[in-house]
Formats: structure tokens, C-alpha cells, sequence
């Protein structure tokens, strides 16, 4: 796994196929293997790249705050190294708000833009149980294990509560493909949006764009969607019914062929 230095961090990334470049970027401490499902299909096109954001996975970054913006030109310091001058662009949740900051601050570097689970302001009730659930580990007051469960219980779909094995499957493999951060890393995490707020500028982005949001998402309601795709010109909305804040995981199949049609110039469904 390389590890380059940019904008005085040492990111950690991967990369697998050929092709045009497209950026994977992941959500609230999800390292790089939250891509995996995902990345064997991807790269049978395209150059696929995924990476730790500050915070999580094996990027080593110095103590203090950062933004959602430093983590956009993490980004886009690592795409100047790798010599990709555009690459379409792929983020879920915080992860689509560092990639509505790439497309703000860095239109340029931006082709095409697909932004899933993600709105353009995390709304105080996602900000309170995020923030409640880590501060609470911080303290020692839960485990970790614990914190992740009811992580879940916000981000898993009705579908999968009602099929005790599937869940079983889902928390064993998200488990599995995640690295643990630490509980100061998670808080800066968390403290790096607290003031993102892309909706006076969202009219600002000129990359062809596809907003992906599951119909059922309490993290980021479908409102959150909706609001992107008005506020962003010639936006398309795919809605996942049924699906959570976490559909990308349990509705690969769906997103898939809405997201590869898209980014192959192909116009998406809206609805």
C-alpha cells in the first residue's frame, strides 16, 4: 500500500485498473476497504483510486483540527502526485462533501461527479448522534464494538433489522474491513464538518453531477438529496427506494448500473 506526502500528511491510497481515472472517496471514519465490494467493478474500467481520509486507516497526519477542505486538497495533492490531471469522482456521506469541495474549490479537476448519502450540511440531528456516540467511546463509557452497533442501527436499512442473519453477515463484514481509529481521530473527523455548508454555492458546480440517496436514510433524509439536486445545475436524482444512509453497501446492485451508465456519458434516471 503506497504512502505519499502531501500537504504535510502521509496518505495512504490504492490503486487497481486501467483506464480514466476515477476517485473513490470514503465516509466518517471509513478507511479505504469500505470500497472494497465495490472496487473490482469499478476498475474493470477505470483506474480506480481509493485512500485513508485524515483520521482513519494507516494516513499519518499531526495533532490539531482540520476541514473537510484540507481533506479535498488531500485529494486533489494526490492526484497532482499520481500526475491525473481529471478523474470522475465518486464520494459517500463525508465523502461526498469532500468531493463537493473538490468541485468548488477545484472545478478543473472534476469530470464527472457522483455524490451518494451526502448533503450539502450535516443536519443537527446527525450531528448530535455522531457526536454523542464517540464522545461516549472517548470516555470509555462504551467499547468500541458497541459504538459501531449502533452506528449501524443509523446507517442499515428496515430490511436488513428484519433478517437477523443478514444483519449478523453485515456487522461481521463491516467489522472485518475496517480499521479501529482513535477516539480524538473520530472527533476531528466529526469537527471538520461542523461548519461545511455548500448551499449558497452549490449552483457553483459545473461537473455533470448524479445525486444517489436512499429513500429511507435517517442519517441524511432524502430531503438532504433533494436539496443537491436542485441546488446544483442540470443535477439528477436516482433514488434507491427502501434504501439507508448506507445503501451503497446494501444496494450495490441497483447503484451500480446507474452510477457505471453515468460516468460512461450516459444519462441517469431521475426520480
Amino acid at each position: 500500500m503506497p504512502i505519499v506526502k502531501v500537504n504535510g500528511i502521509e496518505l495512504n491510497y490504492e490503486e487497481y485498473g486501467t483506464g480514466e481515472p476515477l476517485v473513490l472517496i470514503g465516509g466518517y471514519i471509513a478507511d479505504h476497504t469500505s470500497w472494497a465490494h465495490l472496487v473490482p467493478l469499478f476498475s474493470k474500467k477505470y483506474r480506480t483510486i481509493v485512500m485513508d481520509n485524515r483520521g482513519v486507516g494507516q494516513t499519518v497526519i499531526p495533532e490539531g483540527p482540520f476541514t473537510i477542505e484540507d481533506m479535498a486538497n488531500d485529494v486533489v495533492g494526490l492526484m497532482d502526485i499520481l500526475g491525473i490531471d481529471k478523474a470522475h469522482m465518486v464520494g459517500v456521506s463525508m465523502g461526498g462533501r469532500i468531493a463537493q469541495a473538490i468541485a468548488l474549490n477545484h472545478p478543473g479537476k472534476v469530470k464527472r461527479l457522483v455524490l451518494c448519502s451526502t448533503a450539502a450540511r450535516a443536519n443537527d440531528r446527525s450531528k448530535f448522534a455522531l457526536r454523542l456516540l464517540a464522545e461516549e467511546y472517548a470516555k470509555g463509557n462504551i467499547s468500541y464494538e458497541f459504538h459501531m452497533l449502533m452506528l449501524q442501527t443509523w446507517t442499515l436499512s428496515d430490511r436488513l433489522f428484519a433478517n437477523p442473519e443478514m444483519l449478523k453477515t453485515r456487522f461481521a463484514q463491516t467489522a472485518a474491513l475496517r480499521s479501529r481509529p482513535t477516539p480524538a481521530n473520530m472527533v476531528r473527523q466529526l469537527d471538520s464538518g461542523q461548519n461545511f455548508d455548500t448551499r449558497a454555492r452549490l449552483g457553483e458546480i459545473k461537473a455533470p453531477t448524479l445525486i444517489i440517496h436512499g429513500s429511507d436514510d435517517i442519517l441524511f433524509p432524502i430531503s438532504c438529496g433533494k436539496e443537491l439536486a436542485s441546488g446544483i445545475p442540470g443535477a439528477k436524482l436516482f433514488t434507491l427506494e427502501g434504501g439507508a444512509h448506507g445503501a451503497y453497501l446494501e444496494m450495490a446492485d441497483k447503484l451500480m448500473p446507474e452510477v457505471m451508465s453515468f460516468l460512461a456519458g450516459v444519462d441517469a434516471k431521475s426520480g
